[in-house]
């Protein structure tokens, strides 16, 4: 009788870790469990190299909402579209302003550093709601930064460091003032 109770516990812990992963799944990669030695392997990736690029796209946020992405010339853009996933969270970055600019900074900080020869970054998402489109160049956001960003992510710590200080409101609203988001 003790076997079958503990069996059945060890089966019902699986079953509800099953679930519980598989819900983590559905919301994608955040921005908090971007881990910059996962992203190692794609340093000095080139516009070009589609699997590159693809599995960069596959380790930032938006990743499960990813419609397609598109290189041309040196060109990246990433078209997103909440239709893609299968269970949308009212809280998602996908459903506010703030969250969409956080989100769509964050990973052209990445893309930056990552593909060396990217030339311009384009993001566009498409919520119940609202159509937002962002585009900046690599040369305009390092020199808007005053950084070599593929110089920066090469040390873990300082680039984890340098992302969190990059996400503070401030910074945020100093790049969209500059280089500002569309809205429709």
């Amino acid at each position: 009788m003790r076997l079958k109770i503990t069996s059945a516990a060890v089966i019902l812990t699986i079953g509800l870790s099953l679930t519980a992963c598989s819900n983590n799944e559905d919301s994608g990669v955040s921005i908090e469990s971007v881990e910059p030695v996962e992203l190692q392997e794609y340093q000095e990736t080139f516009i070009g190299s589609n699997s590159d690029v693809s599995g960069i796209l596959s380790n930032l946020p938006g990743n499960t909402m990813q419609k397609e992405y598109s290189v041309a010339d040196q060109n990246l853009a990433v078209s997103y579209d909440t239709g893609q996933l299968e269970s949308q969270q009212d809280d998602g970055w996908y459903n506010n302003e703030n969250g969409v600019k956080e989100t769509f900074y964050h990973n052209s900080l990445y893309i930056a550093a990552l593909i060396d020869n990217v030339e311009q970054i384009e993001f566009s998402l498409v919520n119940e709601q609202t159509e937002y489109s962002w585009t900046i160049s690599k040369t305009e956001l390092e020199d808007f930064l005053e950084t070599d960003l593929s110089e920066e992510i090469k040390h873990e710590q300082a680039w984890k460091d340098y992302i969190n200080e990059q996400l503070k409101t401030k910074n945020i609203e100093s790049i969209y003032e500059e280089f500002p988001l569309e809205i429709q």
